[in-house]
């Protein structure tokens, strides 16, 4: 092998290796908790009918750093909702280092797709913490939850002082909502949207096609 080629297959690896913010050790799949998110999701009010899936990738519009540009990484990201034939959530979760934090979210999501079905919330910014609040106030049980994984997610969001300033003040309004769903600051205005959030659900989720074979 061409040792320029060595080079650029090591330089690769290097540079996806610096892009990774997951942790695969302690990744939790969808399959392992199909059973336990389908109950609670069943349980808080969910259409029992539903089917629970993997969501499909999504590109987004975020600023991503520059090692994740160079290791063309973190372009989509899986967003959980429900429509009318499916609970969709990520197939796989390794955002934290600890794998029972990442079951945990699995479950919130479920939590807020339930309330969500029982009662829709808008689409848009205001939807992650109107949803999130509403989880808090009918389902204080999980509170501890909720705490737990604000706590951890915090820090691997993108830190407001690496963002430029409109980004950085849009970061801050996530952040403080993540802190108190109750009373989120007005939604964010900056050219980029923020990274998506996920304790959130997604924000404007696609509407099943009514007609898909055409007319």
């Amino acid at each position: 092998m061409d040792p320029e080629e060595n080079i650029g297959k090591l330089w690769d690896r290097l540079i996806r290796r610096a892009a990774r913010t997951g942790y695969p050790a302690a990744a939790v799949t969808l399959e392992a908790v199909r059973p336990r998110v389908a109950l609670v999701f069943r349980a808080l009010g969910g259409d029992p009918g539903l089917a629970v899936e993997a969501a499909a990738p999504e590109p987004h519009s975020a600023r991503r750093s520059l090692v994740q540009r160079l290791a063309a990484s973190h372009r989509r990201v899986e967003l959980a909702w429900a429509d009318s034939e499916s609970l969709r959530l990520p197939e796989t979760i390794d955002l934290f280092p600890d794998p029972e934090l990442n079951r945990d979210l699995y479950l919130w999501l479920a939590a807020l797709a339930a309330v969500d079905q029982a009662s829709p919330a808008a689409r848009g910014w205001y939807r992650g913490p109107a949803l999130a609040a509403r989880v808090l106030a009918d389902l204080p049980g999980m509170r501890p939850r909720y705490a737990r994984l604000v706590e951890a997610y915090i820090p691997r969001r993108p830190d407001p002082q690496t963002l430029p300033a409109a980004e950085a003040e849009a970061e801050r309004a996530v952040r403080a909502a993540l802190l108190d769903p109750r009373d989120p600051p007005p939604p964010p205005q900056a050219r980029r949207p923020p990274f998506p959030v996920a304790l959130w659900l997604h924000p404007d989720p696609p509407v099943p096609d009514a007609n898909p074979g055409g007319a």
